[in-house]
C-alpha cells in the first residue's frame, strides 16, 4: 500500500526491567514496540524479508479495521488506539497484518480490576518482580504469582502516561471510573 491505512490495536503495558518505564506491548504474542515505529520480524523465518505478511504465515504486524473490534483485555493495563500500517498490508475479513505500523494516537489508557465483574473500585496496579506486564486488580482478585500491588493512584496512571507520551510521541487518555471497555 503507498499511503497508510489506518488501523487499531490494543496493547498490554509492559515495565522494562532494566529502565523501569513502561513500554507498549503485544497482549498476546511476545513482543514490545520500542518507538512510534514497528517493523514486523517473521517467527518463521526469524528475520525481516519483503514477504512479510507472507499470506500463507501468521508473520504482521495485527491491527483490526476499525475501532469497535478492538479486544479489550481483561487482565492487564492496556492502551488502545489508533496505528497507522504501511509498507506491504493484507486485508483479512477483521483487519489487517501489515510490514510497519505507527503509533498515531490517540491512546486510550484503561484502568480497571482484571475480574470482569469486578469494575475499577478498588483496582490496584499490580507489577511483576523485575519489571513486567503491569496488572490492574484488586485484592480478592489478585493471582497467586505475586507481584508488587501498588494502590492505582491519579499520580500512578498520569507517570504511566506522560513516559508513554514522551515515547510514542503522541496523546494518551486515561479512560476514568465507571466507562468500562
Amino acid at each position: 500500500a503507498s499511503e497508510p491505512i489506518v488501523g487499531w490495536r490494543t496493547w498490554a503495558i509492559d515495565i522494562d526491567g532494566d529502565t523501569g518505564l513502561p513500554a507498549l506491548s503485544s497482549p498476546i504474542a511476545v513482543g514490545d514496540w520500542p518507538g512510534a515505529v514497528k517493523e514486523a520480524v517473521c517467527p518463521r523465518w526469524h528475520g525481516y524479508t519483503a514477504e512479510i505478511p507472507a499470506p500463507d504465515c501468521v508473520c504482521g504486524i495485527y491491527a483490526h479495521l476499525d475501532e469497535s473490534q478492538m479486544f479489550h483485555n481483561k487482565w492487564a493495563l492496556v492502551a488502545c488506539g489508533p496505528v497507522e500500517l504501511f509498507g506491504k498490508v493484507l486485508e483479512g475479513t477483521s483487519g489487517y497484518r501489515a510490514s510497519r505500523a505507527r503509533v498515531v494516537g490517540p491512546l486510550t489508557l484503561v484502568p480497571h480490576c482484571h475480574d470482569t465483574g469486578c469494575g475499577p473500585a478498588g483496582a490496584q496496579l499490580l507489577i511483576s518482580a523485575g519489571g513486567g506486564r503491569c496488572l490492574v486488580t484488586c485484592e480478592d482478585h489478585r493471582p497467586s504469582w505475586g507481584g508488587e500491588l501498588r494502590p492505582l493512584e491519579p499520580a500512578a496512571l498520569q507517570k504511566i502516561q506522560a513516559r508513554l507520551e514522551l515515547r510514542y510521541g503522541g496523546d494518551v487518555v486515561i479512560k476514568h471510573e465507571g466507562a468500562n471497555a
